[in-house]
């Protein structure tokens, strides 16, 4: 019986040395999906996002409050950060790079980056949703208690998508009232750079005007 328990230890403390050895990524972990985002009168609003095997999930401790106001052709900017946690009393369960975390409690901050836009005239008024891309960088931090306890994950995250302020602007006319704002994580090849919008438009225009010239050199003299 002795050697029989002596022989199950090494396996034991491989199980536990696995579970609280911090788990660091060189690169970032790109995400892919999900949504974060802040909205009036929510506070403490829930998010989860995911990609490249991992899984996050958390509230973001801000309180709610109208996102932003702002006239037709003012240029529009979304940049936000926003901190990452989890409440002292509901930690939750964090994938990273297909490692499962149990009972975790997140913590981190990330950066979002959006595209300025002209916003466009308000017209008759109505709902909203006025978009742009974004980038964003993070960094999360997986601990086994609120306060105290230990380390078990320390990553870098980055990824980027759609960014939409979404609003209602019947009762605030010539006034945009944003009512919230959002960040929508999409595949890398999902998100249309400014660079290639441009150069898509300039081909677009380009095209047209070949065709204006090639109409006016077909045309029959009078």
């Amino acid at each position: 019986m002795r050697g029989r328990f002596i022989a199950h230890v090494p396996a034991a403390m491989v199980v536990i040395v696995l579970a609280v050895a911090p788990v660091a990524s060189a690169d970032p972990i790109v995400i892919t999906s999900g949504t974060v985002g802040a909205f009036n009168g929510i506070d403490l609003p829930g998010f989860n996002i995911s990609g490249g095997g991992s899984d996050f999930g958390g509230v973001l401790p801000i309180a709610g409050a109208i996102c932003c106001v702002f006239n037709s052709g003012d240029v529009v900017r979304l940049d936000r950060g926003f901190g990452v946690t989890t409440l002292p009393v509901q930690p939750g369960q964090q994938i990273v790079n297909g490692v499962l975390f149990p009972n975790t409690f997140l913590f981190g901050s990330t950066t979002f980056t959006a595209t300025p836009f002209v916003a466009p005239p308000v017209g008759a008024g109505g709902p909203f949703r006025l978009s742009t891309p974004f980038q964003m960088t993070g960094h999360l931090e997986g601990w086994t208690a609120f306060t105290g306890g230990t380390r078990v994950f320390a990553v870098d995250i980055a990824g980027g998508g759609t960014a939409s302020v979404i609003g209602d602007s019947r009762l605030t006319q010539p006034n945009y009232t944003g009512q919230g704002v959002s960040f929508r994580f999409e595949e890398p090849s999902a998100v249309p750079e400014p660079a290639s919008i441009l150069l898509l438009a300039s081909g677009v225009a380009a095209l047209g005007l070949a065709r204006r010239l090639r109409s006016h050199t077909h045309s029959p003299r009078r």
